[in-house]
């Protein structure tokens, strides 16, 4: 069955970027070499992004080709006129049940909730997240964008499992009760 999995990076704090939206502080973690912390893994499992407008460009300015050309990817944003400069690729004006059915229906892997924590809140509301994989960075940022915005539902989470990679960061992986 198809699984919608949030993959994210944040800081001991709670954020996933800082105010600015900059995602610079994951440049400092020391990645073991031969290691890729787990993304290779993770994104062999899935065929399908979707990720918010913010978080789309954010990934366009880091001037590299677009990551994710393999995958089916949605962005989503209230902005009609919003342009999109990628292959595969498609707006989504409004998150609800029927598009999570149809993401579901068309998705033959999981499906990677990308960010940033407006739309991961958008998720957890709808009782559409089945997963949080979580890398903890080791790294108190003292402010920024948080992973789970203040109106986020409360929702359990039985943890399955840990990875420590030896530089200071752990990954938390969670599946929805």
């Amino acid at each position: 069955m198809t699984k919608i999995q949030c993959y994210i990076a944040q800081s001991i704090d709670g954020y996933i970027a800082r105010k600015d939206h900059s995602i610079d502080w994951l440049e400092n973690i020391s990645v073991p070499k031969g290691s890729d912390m787990g993304y290779s893994d993770f994104y062999a499992g899935i065929d399908t992004v979707i990720m918010g407008r913010k978080t789309y460009n954010e990934v366009m300015g880091f001037d590299v080709p677009w990551p994710y050309a393999d995958a089916k990817s949605f962005v989503v944003t209230s902005d009609k006129d919003h342009k999109i400069h990628t292959p595969n690729t498609e707006l989504v004006h409004r998150v609800d049940d029927q598009f999570i059915t149809h993401l579901k229906a068309n998705s033959k892997s999981n499906i990677w909730l990308i960010g940033g924590g407006g739309l991961v809140t958008q998720f957890m509301k709808l009782h559409a997240l089945d997963e949080l994989i979580i890398t903890i960075i080791p790294i108190v940022l003292g402010g920024g964008i948080p992973l789970f915005p203040s109106e986020s539902p409360e929702t359990q989470f039985d943890l399955i499992k840990v990875s420590d990679f030896g530089n200071g960061a752990v990954t938390l992986h969670y599946v929805k009760k």
